[in-house]
C-alpha cells in the first residue's frame, strides 16, 4: 500500500537516546575489573619457601562447608598462610580461626609442610573462580591433588534429600590410571550433572595438567549426615597416596566435629 514503510529498505527511525545516555547502559572496563587473590604467608614459611613454590606430596582444597569443619578439627595442623581476596568483606569474621568466618586457611601438619591444607570459605563466583584457582597452583604445585567439593541441587540430575546423604568422586586420567585395579571410594558422578564454580576450576587444572587429583562432590552441605561418608574416602585415599603417613588423622576431626554439632544443636534448648 502506497505510503507505507517498508521494513526491509526504509532506515530505522532514530533512536529515543542520546548516544551519551546509551553509553550509560554499558559497563566500562573498570566497573566489572576485580582485584586478584594472593597469598600472605606466615613468616615461618620463609624457609620453605626459598625456591618461590611450595612442593607438597599432597595439596588437599576444601570448598564445602562439611570439609571446612573437619579441617578446623583435625589436630596437629597449623596456619600456615591465607588466601586474600580483596573485594570479599571480612568485617564480621571472629578474630579466632574458625570455620564460619569469610576467610580462606591455609594449613600444614608437619614442619616441611609435606600436606598442605586449604579451606576456601567464602564465595567465589563462576567466572572468578579460574583466576582464583591459578594463584593456587601458581604458588602450590603439588604431586597430587583432593578436592572436597559440595552438589548443587540445580546442576544435579537426580532426586536429592536432605535426609540421604551422597558421595561421589570424579577423577582426572592420570588418577584413573593409577586407581584402575583400585575399588573406587565412591560412584563416579552421575552423568549429566554438572559440576562448576571452584570444583570445576580445580579439577579441569589438574586434568590440562596431567596431575593426579581427585574430587569428591557431597550432598548435603548444610548438616553433618555425610560426614561419615565423606571421611571414609578421605582416610582410604590419602592412604593410598601416602601410606606412611600418621599426621592425617581425619577420624578424630570427625569426633570432634560430630560433638561440637551436638553441642551447638544442643544449646537451642537451654
Amino acid at each position: 500500500m502506497a505510503g507505507m514503510p517498508d521494513p526491509l529498505t526504509d532506515l530505522p527511525p532514530p533512536s529515543r537516546f542520546d548516544p551519551e545516555d546509551l553509553n550509560s547502559f554499558a559497563l566500562g572496563p573498570e566497573s566489572v575489573e576485580i582485584s586478584p587473590p594472593f597469598i600472605v604467608w606466615a613468616p615461618s614459611m620463609k624457609k620453605l619457601l626459598q625456591s618461590g613454590v611450595l612442593q607438597p606430596s599432597l595439596l588437599l582444597l576444601s570448598q564445602s562447608n562439611v570439609g571446612a569443619h573437619l579441617l578446623h578439627n583435625l589436630p596437629g595442623k597449623r596456619i600456615i598462610g591465607s588466601i586474600i581476596f580483596p573485594d570479599i568483606s571480612m568485617v564480621n569474621n571472629f578474630v579466632e580461626p574458625s570455620p564460619h568466618n569469610k576467610e580462606c586457611y591455609l594449613f600444614a601438619v608437619d614442619s616441611d609442610a609435606s600436606v598442605v591444607l586449604v579451606s576456601a570459605q567464602y564465595s567465589i563466583s563462576p567466572e572468578h573462580s579460574s583466576l582464583w584457582t591459578k594463584t593456587v597452583f601458581k604458588a602450590i604445585q603439588p604431586s597430587r591433588v583432593l578436592i572436597l567439593g559440595t552438589i548443587a541441587s540445580q546442576h544435579f540430575r537426580g532426586k536429592l534429600s536432605a535426609d540421604d546423604p551422597l558421595l561421589f568422586v570424579l577423577e582426572t586420567d592420570e588418577q584413573k590410571s593409577e586407581d584402575k585395579d583400585q575399588v573406587a571410594v565412591a560412584p563416579f558422578f552421575p552423568s549429566g550433572s554438572l559440576v562448576d564454580g571452584v570444583a570445576a576450576a580445580l579439577i579441569t587444572h589438574c586434568q590440562i595438567q596431567g596431575q593426579k587429583a581427585c574430587l569428591l562432590m557431597s550432598w548435603p552441605d548444610t548438616n553433618m549426615s555425610v560426614l561419615r561418608l565423606l571421611v571414609s574416602a578421605v582416610t582410604t585415599l590419602i592412604h593410598r597416596a601416602i601410606p606412611h603417613t600418621s599426621a592425617l588423622n581425619f577420624m578424630v576431626a570427625r569426633e570432634a566435629t560430630e560433638k561440637r554439632r551436638i553441642q551447638s544443636d544442643s544449646e537451642l534448648y537451654v
